[in-house]
């Protein structure tokens, strides 16, 4: 795992960390960035975005770099190679210096406009889950997801949707 933190000092105050996990499921790393940027600029407070490249991708790479070039803030974590969502998430965690750890897409998957809903949904709860409706997939998938929230709720006694 090698961390690039571009602009960002290290040991500086932030109070929100974004991550976002990037494997072979992605979109163009620039026009997501200046989504999420924008998104969390919109919030009040600090913040900052640590992308975990899963993988060798070189396009994300590539646009990371530029990014960083053009004086974007973005800290940037490079596995060695494919080790999954979970690891990437772990990785990302480590680096991770904000107070509230907020998981983030590497595709569209989710309105950026909503992002501060998330956050302000927090409150003083201790975490705030988002809910992607309505879902599409077929009927293997919808089977899939049934049993798996059906799991959860019998392990927990949590009436949770969505959890991916």
């Amino acid at each position: 795992m090698t961390p690039d933190h571009g602009n960002q000092p290290v040991g500086s105050k932030v109070e929100l960390s974004a991550i976002v996990p990037i494997s072979i499921r992605h979109v163009d790393v620039k026009a997501l960035h200046a989504q999420y940027r924008d998104a969390l600029a919109s919030i009040s407070g600090s913040y900052e975005i640590i992308y975990v490249i899963d993988g060798a991708f070189g396009e994300v790479i590539a646009g990371l770099d530029e990014l960083l070039r053009a004086g974007e803030k973005l800290t940037a974590v490079y596995l060695t190679r494919t080790f999954g969502e979970s690891t990437a998430l772990m990785a990302g965690f480590e680096q991770a210096l904000g107070a509230v750890i907020l998981t983030l897409p590497a595709y569209y998957q989710i309105d950026p406009a909503d992002i501060g809903k998330l956050v302000s949904a927090l409150g003083s709860a201790d975490i705030a889950v988002a809910r992607r409706w309505p879902r599409v997939g077929g009927p293997a998938e919808r089977l899939r997801r049934w049993a798996f929230h059906g799991l959860v709720r019998w392990m927990t006694g949590l009436s949770l949707h969505d959890l991916g």
